[in-house]
């Protein structure tokens, strides 16, 4: 997980806000449902899109 937060940082100004979002708060099959391209992904508890 070091290695990905270190990945985070190098990448955060190439990458769009909602992955980094994802990747910040270490929910990577949110992550990965994004990067598949999936539209319907369920809001969190931090009250995301509903």
């Amino acid at each position: 997980m070091a290695e990905l937060d270190l990945l985070l940082e190098q990448g955060r100004a190439s990458l769009h806000p909602q992955l980094v979002h994802f990747l910040e708060r270490h929910s990577y099959p949110k992550a990965l449902s994004f990067l598949g391209g999936a539209s319907d992904i369920p809001a969190g508890s931090c009250g995301g899109r509903p």
